[in-house]
């Protein structure tokens, strides 16, 4: 079944028309054979439920057969002609429920044996993996759980991975990486590390993927160890592409990196290459065939591959440290307490103050970590860092925590550093923490944290809404009855003929169906007279 839903998922509407009377009049076998066979073959059939217009009908046909075709192909097609063809040559001809069913000049493929899946890309897999034994393929699709590999084995009928002969491809792991793996002697180790792999690099997404293919471009990690290590650390470098001089890099940092207010006017007056050559002596950076590459990191992993690779020497292993950022933190509640001494909710929120929100740091904390979602684990709020900048590469990571702070309830960014944070750099920090900050605002009552609290709110609103507008409704129908009892009240004597000015005080509105009516009253009675 888990193959049939991929390829229901991406089915087309002219592709499921076809679908089900095929399956009706073709396969009638179990339900996992029909979805395969008939999904995969539906551009073979063609299914005519309406003859009126023969002319678009063919051209359906047409289309169905070849798969694509310019407007104005199409506009040139005897939809007429093809029709005709179709209704003399078609080797099926079946009145279904659906209309009348006929086989194209497409054949249809038995793609589906009753036990080996066949290959069908549906979603973006990082990896492809064939396993091959006894003439039969089986396709599994990297990240995967073990247990998919297991099934693929039992199907396949060999007891060991050892037994099968085994291929892969993919167009998101780098080449070098793949070469790498396929060198494993153990198939087994080839199959789990290609499976660890998927599972980085889905993670990390088709962004970051392109950034780490080109960094291994820059530094050409010689092993697997080398690569998980670069894969660990890749945020810690910055690339400066087509930079092969100080003179280039000194004038970027100046003119382009926004680190400097730069003059155009001052050109001549600076020393571009002695800049660039005193800040490329104070960093961890090389010049390569693709550029310049600094880096900000401290792990000892890597120094091998950057010192015989690049000639750099990771020095100051102890720079790493820590900030913190503090912030007011404001938090509101919906629980008060009424004349009674008794909490109950109110519609208007109440501010807690700072010092009053200490009562509360436990339960803001839980909301904060409840808020945390998967992948933020090595980098938390920093994975959603954008740039390739050196503030990307100085900040390895930063998170939302509180603190009491003289009694106070105090937001805290803390931040852990590679590298101590230009002035440029601390304000577009403090920038993209006051943007995540906003977003990460805990509202706290005595029950109810966070999301939890924010659904109570919205409900709580909706249901004062509505209230208020059945309290209108009502004194609207008040107001009304009033109105008619005073008019009534006030008639002089019977009344025993038609009076205009009576009748529109009293009536809202006549309703004139084909053998009834309905007459609605100001007071909202309505009577239903039939002719």
């Amino acid at each position: 079944m888990y193959i049939t839903i991929k390829k229901s998922n991406n089915i087309d509407e002219k592709s499921i028309e076809a679908w089900f009377p095929v399956a009706e009049e073709k396969f009638s076998k179990i339900c996992e054979e029909l979805g395969i066979i008939v999904s995969t073959n539906a551009h073979c059939y063609s299914v005519i439920s309406d003859f009126s217009n023969l002319n678009a009908v063919g051209r359906d046909v047409y289309l169905n057969e070849v798969g694509a075709a310019t407007t104005k192909e199409l506009e040139a097609i005897d939809g007429r002609a093809v029709v005709d063809e179709l209704m003399k040559f078609s080797p099926m001809k079946v009145v279904t429920p659906y209309g009348v069913l006929y086989q194209n000049r497409n054949q249809p493929e038995q793609v589906y044996d009753g036990r080996h899946f066949p290959c069908y890309y549906w979603q973006s897999e990082i990896a492809t993996l064939c396993f091959e034994a006894h003439g039969d393929q089986e396709f599994i699709y990297m990240p995967c759980p073990s247990s998919s590999i297991e099934k693929a084995l039992i199907r396949l009928e060999v007891k060991d991975i050892e037994e099968c002969k085994l291929s892969f491809e993919s167009d998101m792991l780098p080449n070098r990486l793949i070469e790498f793996i396929s060198n494993d002697e153990s198939m087994a180790a080839k199959v789990n590390r290609l499976n660890d792999f998927s599972k980085r690099f889905k993670e990390m997404g088709g962004h970051e993927s392109q950034y780490f293919e080109k960094l291994m471009a820059y530094i050409r990690p010689r092993n697997l160890y080398e690569i998980n290590a670069l894969l660990d650390h890749m945020h810690e470098f910055q690339l400066f592409d087509g930079i092969r001089s100080a003179e280039e890099y000194g004038r970027f940092m100046i003119c382009d990196s926004g680190h400097f207010e730069y003059d155009e006017n001052l050109e001549d007056y600076i020393d571009f290459k002695r800049y660039g050559e005193q800040r490329m002596n104070n960093e961890c950076g090389a010049m390569t065939h693709n550029g310049y590459i600094t880096f900000y990191g401290s792990s000892m992993k890597l120094q091998d591959v950057l010192l015989e690779n690049l000639g750099m020497t990771i020095q100051n292993t102890d720079r790493v440290h820590q900030m913190k950022l503090y912030m007011p933190l404001i938090a509101v509640t919906y629980d008060v307490e009424n004349d009674y001494g008794y909490m109950e909710k109110s519609y208007d929120s109440e501010e807690i103050s700072s010092h009053e929100l200490t009562k509360y740091e436990e339960e803001i904390l839980k909301a904060i970590e409840k808020r945390r979602l998967p992948g933020e684990e090595q980098r938390g709020m920093m994975k959603y860092y954008s740039e390739r900048d050196s503030l990307n590469a100085k900040v390895s990571k930063y998170e939302f925590t509180v603190e009491e702070v003289g009694g106070e309830l105090m937001g805290v960014a803390v931040f852990t550093l590679n590298d101590d944070l230009t002035e440029k750099e601390l304000d577009l920090i403090k920038s993209e923490v006051t943007g995540q900050a906003s977003e990460l605002l805990a509202t706290v009552n005595s029950k109810n944290t966070g999301d939890e609290l924010g659904m109570e709110i919205r409900r709580l609103r909706d249901e004062k809404q509505a209230l208020q507008n059945e309290q209108a409704s009502r004194q609207d129908l008040r107001t009304r009855l009033d109105e008619m009892m005073r008019f009534l009240n006030d008639l002089p004597c019977e009344l025993t003929e038609y009076e205009e000015d009576y009748v529109r005080t009293l009536l809202e509105k006549i309703t004139v169906y084909d053998d009834y009516f309905i007459v609605e009253f100001k007071s909202g009675i309505e009577i239903q007279i039939d002719e």
